[in-house]
C-alpha cells in the first residue's frame, strides 16, 4: 500500500512541475494580429503575444530581427546626390523587456536599428562626400522572445 500512495505522489508531482513546460506556447494573438510596418529605413512591429503562461513578473525581452538591402546615395558638398552602393545585411533591434499580465499575454512594440552607412559603405567616391541610407527593402523579418536567458523564435 506505502508502494502505491508513494507512486501515486510522485506521479502528481511530476505532473505538476512539468505543468510550466506544457502551459507555455508564446504565440501572436488571433483577434490581434501582430502589425509590421516598413517605415522607409526600419522595420517597426507591434502587437499582442498570449501564451506566456506563467512568466509574470520574470524577466522576459523582445527582439525585432530582420534582413534587408539599404539603397544608398551619396552626396557632395555641393548638395548634388549621386545613387551609391546597395548593400545586404541584417538589422535588429535593441533587445526590449515585456511586460507579462496576470493573463500571459504581452503587448510590445519595437522598431529595428536605422542602418549605419558610411561614405565608405555606400560607395562615394571620397571622404567629402557624404553617404546616407535612401531606403531599406526589407524581406520577412522574426521576433525572438528572450526569456530568462532562453530565446524563442517568433515568426512573422
Amino acid at each position: 500500500m506505502k508502494t502505491r500512495v508513494l507512486s501515486f505522489v510522485l506521479t502528481l508531482i511530476g505532473l505538476f512541475s512539468f505543468g510550466d513546460v506544457f502551459a507555455q506556447n508564446p504565440h501572436f494573438l488571433p483577434k490581434r494580429p501582430d502589425v509590421t510596418t516598413d517605415e522607409g529605413t526600419t522595420m517597426c512591429s507591434t502587437g499582442t503575444l498570449a501564451g506566456l503562461g506563467n512568466y509574470a513578473g520574470r524577466n522576459v525581452m523582445i527582439q525585432l530581427v530582420a534582413s534587408g538591402t539599404t539603397l544608398t546615395e551619396c552626396a557632395n558638398p555641393a548638395g548634388n546626390v549621386a545613387p551609391g552602393q546597395d548593400s545586404q545585411a541584417d538589422y535588429a533591434s535593441e533587445v526590449v523587456p515585456v511586460k507579462v499580465d496576470r493573463q500571459g499575454r504581452a503587448t510590445y512594440s519595437i522598431c529595428t536599428k536605422e542602418p549605419d552607412v558610411t561614405t565608405q559603405s555606400a560607395g562615394c567616391p571620397n571622404s567629402k562626400w557624404t553617404g546616407r541610407a535612401k531606403d531599406v527593402i526589407f524581406t520577412p523579418g522574426s521576433a525572438y522572445l528572450l526569456i530568462d536567458g532562453k530565446r524563442i523564435p517568433l515568426s512573422f
